[in-house]
């Protein structure tokens, strides 16, 4: 069963066009990089890693992602984070919008929480629990239970 549920979560999250990692540290983990712009003047970019590990004993599905956010050079925009919490479950959105000093507008839209929402779905299509974890122990000893 655990490697239908490993291969529902691909299918589902495929669409986000996030890149799979062979790793020994999770059952499945994936990342993307969603934002790289470079403009005159600045740059900026969203990388996103999301580790899944798939509990057969307590039937919960884990999880832990990852945003990291740089930018560098000058610019001139806004930019707007926004969180929303489920129980304990954090959703992101992330928008900005910069003019740099080519004079050109570019602009940032991902919504993160799509993500974990699609996740969560799997879990419970599964009668499976599903809990964010904030040490990647608890992921790791799923993977090492295979």
């Amino acid at each position: 069963m655990k490697d239908t549920i490993i291969q529902t979560i691909k299918e589902v999250l495929n669409v986000y066009g996030l890149e799979l990692i062979d790793t020994n540290d999770a059952d499945i983990i994936f990342e993307k990089t969603f934002v790289s712009k470079t403009w005159l003047g600045g740059s900026k970019s969203i990388d996103y890693k999301l580790y899944i590990g798939i509990h057969m004993d307590d039937q919960t599905i884990y999880f832990q992602e990852r945003v990291s956010e740089k930018g560098k050079g000058f610019s001139f925009g806004s930019s707007m984070s926004t969180e929303s919490q489920m129980n304990t479950t954090v959703y992101r959105t992330l928008k900005a919008n910069m003019i740099g000093l080519d004079g050109k507008a570019y602009e940032i839209d991902v919504n993160l929480g799509e993500i974990i929402k699609s996740l969560k779905q799997v879990a419970y299509k599964y009668n499976f629990k599903f809990k964010e974890v904030l040490m990647l122990g608890k992921i790791k000893e799923a993977h090492d239970l295979i």
